[in-house]
């Protein structure tokens, strides 16, 4: 568990659903983390002052890191 939550703080979303046994969230999180990261490389040629913006890479981090969180807390106590 220590480790999916170490590799959920860098950014590697959905390995604690892994470990927990929910595959299929556990990939849409790493797809939801790919997708984060293709927009961190492409949006700045898009638009020039992406990280300014509402749906700056930084605030949908944040949420989509909350998100997983919560998730992966609650079924972790859904467990116990």
């Amino acid at each position: 568990m220590w480790l999916g939550a170490i590799v959920g703080l860098v950014g590697v979303f959905g390995i604690g659903h892994f470990f927990l046994g929910y595959t299929r969230r556990g990939l849409a999180f790493l797809a939801m983390t790919g997708a984060l990261a293709i927009y961190v490389l492409v949006g700045p040629l898009l638009y020039s002052q992406l990280w300014q913006t509402p749906a700056s890479p930084a605030i949908i981090f944040g949420l989509l890191w909350l998100v997983q969180t919560y998730d992966l807390y609650r079924l972790s106590k859904r467990n116990v």
